[in-house]
């Protein structure tokens, strides 16, 4: 049997679907919001290495959180969502931390994780790119006309 290509079963629409508009919705605030914290801090900042981390890390979290909202590849960026911030996260905790990216909560980093995690697990639903680009489609096959074979003997 063939598969789905986008890594999901199904897109859910109604109650469940808006359920999920509504969790990406704000997950991508709350990304978007991060990353623009990120990046403006870094533009701030006097240039260096930490300087051009924070901007990449704004770039990419301000990328993912316009697709998250879209709902375009959600897997693949909801995936890449939970690393970005179990990494803050793991800045955040170890006490030798080297590099100071401004992020001073835990309790957003681990909501953005479980989150995207959980869109990682349940998809885009039916109001999203990826419905439009993977969803469920109708085959149509045709009646095939019986042949008349007819053999005079």
């Amino acid at each position: 049997m063939g598969r789905l290509s986008a890594g999901f079963t199904g897109f859910p629409s109604g109650s469940p679907g808006i359920g999920l508009a509504m969790l990406r919705f704000t997950l991508a605030i709350g990304i978007v919001a991060g990353g623009m914290r990120e990046l403006s801090s870094a533009l701030v900042a006097t240039a260096g290495a930490n300087a051009a981390i924070g901007a990449a890390l704004g770039l990419v979290r301000i990328t993912c959180g316009a697709l998250i909202l879209t709902g375009f590849r959600t897997t693949l960026v909801s995936a890449l969502v939970a690393i970005i911030g179990a990494g803050l996260l793991a800045f955040q905790i170890w006490p030798l931390y080297l590099v100071n990216l401004g992020v001073t909560r835990y309790d957003r980093s681990l909501l953005e994780i479980a989150v995207a995690f959980s869109l990682m697990m349940l998809g885009p639903g039916a109001y999203s790119i990826d419905a439009r680009l993977f969803g469920r489609r109708e085959i149509v096959i045709p009646r095939r006309k019986p042949s008349s074979s007819s053999s005079s003997s």
